[in-house]
């Protein structure tokens, strides 16, 4: 009878052995698993805090250029209202200019100015039209 518990006592001690073995199996498999997938986080943590830096770098100067963009639109939009007005001044003087030398007979190429004029009122105007078109694809 002895011999009998002796081997149902080694047959337990080694069922017990093997439990432990196999749990101590499971704590390994875990650990593993855990110790990977903590990597796959760290990395999937960098990326994405690298892309975001990159990102809020890349925004902010985006934002400093599109504010001086609309900045420098603005100044345009005023410099071709000044232009404006500088035009239906200019226009009416060499208008005056134009009729006055047919009436008198003088070639207005004679008149002290003219061709400054001529040549400010076609630049003026090329420019200003030019500047609308450009701002109109803004």
């Amino acid at each position: 009878m002895k011999t009998i518990l002796d081997k149902i006592n080694r047959v337990s001690e080694f069922q017990d052995k093997k439990v432990e073995l196999t749990k101590h199996e499971v704590e390994l498999t875990l650990a593993d698993d855990i110790k990977m997938i903590t990597q796959k986080g760290e990395f999937a943590f960098e990326d994405l805090n690298d892309s975001l830096t990159k990102y809020i770098a890349i925004k902010k100067q985006f934002d400093e250029i599109f504010k001086k963009s609309n900045d420098s639109y603005d100044k345009v939009k005023r410099f071709i209202e000044l232009a404006q007005k500088w035009d239906a001044q200019a226009t009416p003087i060499y208008t005056n200019v134009l009729k006055s030398s047919k009436e008198l007979g003088i070639p207005k190429e004679q008149i002290t100015g003219v061709a400054a004029l001529e040549k400010m009122l076609g630049n003026i105007g090329k420019l200003r039209g030019d500047s609308q078109r450009i701002l109109a694809e803004h």
